[in-house]
């Protein structure tokens, strides 16, 4: 049995243990992942190079055949980041 949702006394406070899901539209999410890299003017070698994955990794990643993670989607966003940084960099 779960105590989730049963309160815990803390120095006369009453704190409630919670749990957060996260739920990821695979297909939807391999969708915008291809549009933004390209958009970005990024390659998958570079973007897997950033995120220290092979290429058939994002590859797989964008074409479905592979499920996004919290994590790698972290990643993939960070990698399209520095590549806008240093774009702007690369123009000044």
């Amino acid at each position: 049995m779960s105590d989730l949702h049963e309160p815990k006394a803390t120095h006369g406070l009453i704190k409630y243990r919670t749990m957060m899901v996260v739920v990821i539209d695979h297909a939807e999410t391999s969708k915008h992942a291809k549009t933004i890299r390209e958009k970005a003017g990024l390659s998958i070698r570079e973007v897997a190079r950033r995120m220290s994955v092979r290429p058939k990794h994002i590859s797989d990643l964008e074409a479905g055949n592979r499920l996004w993670s919290r994590s790698k989607a972290i990643l993939f966003e960070n990698a399209l980041k520095r590549g806008r940084n240093q774009t702007k960099k690369s123009k000044a």
